[in-house]
């Protein structure tokens, strides 16, 4: 075994462990609470876009001021893989590769 200042060089094999630092508590004074804060957004909110006609390009207005997660099914419930473009908190859309008949649903 060969060792110098800042290396160990080894041929077995070996663990080394590492206690992280704890960082030392800090007390900050407190006052008064502040006023309430803004609602919130409306997280709980979801939306359901039906497509009944066949298209490759979707243009979905779901309004819910946020850009939710989107999932999207053909109209026998199985899962499309497709291309999702936010427009703006409230527009999606969806294109797939070929024109596609189903739903898009928004959480």
């Amino acid at each position: 075994m060969t060792s110098c200042a800042r290396a160990l060089v080894t041929a077995e094999a070996f663990a080394l462990v590492v206690a992280p630092e704890q960082a030392p508590a800090t007390l900050v004074a407190t006052g008064e609470q502040g006023p309430p804060g803004p609602p919130g957004t409306n997280g709980g909110e979801t939306f359901q876009f039906e497509q009944e006609d066949p298209l490759a390009v979707w243009t979905v207005p779901h309004n819910l001021q946020r850009r939710p997660s989107v999932m999207v099914t053909d109209l026998a419930g199985n899962a499309v893989i497709s291309d999702i473009r936010y427009i703006d908190d409230n527009i999606i859309q969806i294109t797939h590769g070929r024109p596609v008949a189903g739903f898009a649903y928004c959480n």
